[in-house]
């Protein structure tokens, strides 16, 4: 019995450690990722600008390339929230056209008044 259990002991770890060997393998790039700038190859990000420091070469640092990218993002969220407010003003716009064609007409209005504004409305949404 106990040849029995040190077989299947030593059969369940070579089968362990060669799958552990396939899911390594499959993890390595096939490709290199090296990115070729001032004629040298470089391990880095392939955004991230080359500096001239002192007549050395060499990456940007880390604080410079995060605080750049830091400073996009923010910009493109400062143009995103100017856009959310221009189309803000024009669905309250177009909501008071809507209730003045609607008094023009004799409707009974499709909305109460003295609710709140569709920008009011959007935020509850978002909270």
């Amino acid at each position: 019995m106990k040849n029995w259990r040190d077989i299947f002991f030593i059969g369940l770890s070579g089968a362990c450690l060669f799958f552990a060997g396939v899911a390594v393998a499959a993890d390595v790039p096939s490709e290199d990722q090296a990115v070729q700038k001032v004629g040298v190859a470089w391990n880095m990000a392939k955004d991230r600008k080359i500096e001239n420091d002192g007549g050395l070469y060499q990456p940007e640092g880390l604080d410079k390339y995060m605080r750049r990218l830091v400073d996009e993002l923010s910009a493109r969220i400062d143009q995103l929230a100017q856009q959310n407010r221009a189309l803000e003003s024009k669905i309250d716009r177009l909501l008071q056209q809507n209730d003045e064609i609607e008094k023009k007409i004799g409707l009974p209005p499709s909305r109460q008044t003295g609710t709140a504004s569709a920008s009011d409305q959007s935020r509850d949404v978002l909270l």
